[in-house]
């Protein structure tokens, strides 16, 4: 790195974490809403969502490491492939609803499922942050194949629950690398 390029604040990639995670969130929880709706619109939902999810963690991923010295031209390509592999589940999915095996409600809550997956195993290796995600998306998973009556009641308190534990962890990661900051300055 060159000395007239300074890092971004530590506080702003916290924030695109947190920013990043609340958005895939929302995005859930509308498509939970679009599946209790439009069972048949969420089947184009939900594989929509796969791209939009593939291309915000790639996003937040160049984001984070952007100012980074040392490359990551491998690492990016490990997700670019790690999320081809979600997009080519959803296209084998995709195939079974076009010749009559499995109907499009069930294929939703696979293609959900698959990306709850593939959100917490990006999470593990990735950005801690995505596991967060993964888990709520399990969790919403489950509750359209179990509780689909219940829903509502069920996973909005879930997810405000899960908003406020990722931003407590978030926050505490924080102030654990301002700490960090504060002591390197001092010695």
């Amino acid at each position: 790195m060159s000395q007239t390029q300074k890092p971004l604040h530590p506080f702003y990639h916290w924030k695109a974490r947190l920013f990043t995670a609340l958005f895939m969130i929302v995005l859930s929880f509308t498509g939970l809403i679009v599946t209790e709706i439009k069972q048949d619109g969420a089947w184009y939902y939900w594989r929509g969502l796969c791209i939009v999810f593939a291309l915000l963690s790639i996003s937040l991923h160049l984001f984070l490491r952007a100012k980074e010295s040392v490359s990551y031209f491998g690492t990016i390509w490990q997700e670019v492939f790690h999320w081809l592999g979600l997009l080519f589940s959803v296209a084998i999915i995709s195939v079974m609803v076009e010749v009559g095996i499995i109907g499009r409600f069930v294929s939703s809550i696979a293609v959900l499922l698959l990306l709850a997956l593939t959100t917490f195993l990006a999470g593990i290796y990735m950005d801690i942050t995505f596991v967060f995600v993964g888990v709520f998306l399990g969790l919403f998973a489950l509750g359209l194949a179990i509780v689909s009556i219940y829903l509502y009641p069920i996973v909005i308190p879930l997810t405000v629950i899960g908003v406020f534990i990722l931003w407590l962890f978030l926050k505490r990661k924080h102030k654990s690398h301002q700490q960090n900051l504060k002591e390197e300055s001092c010695i």
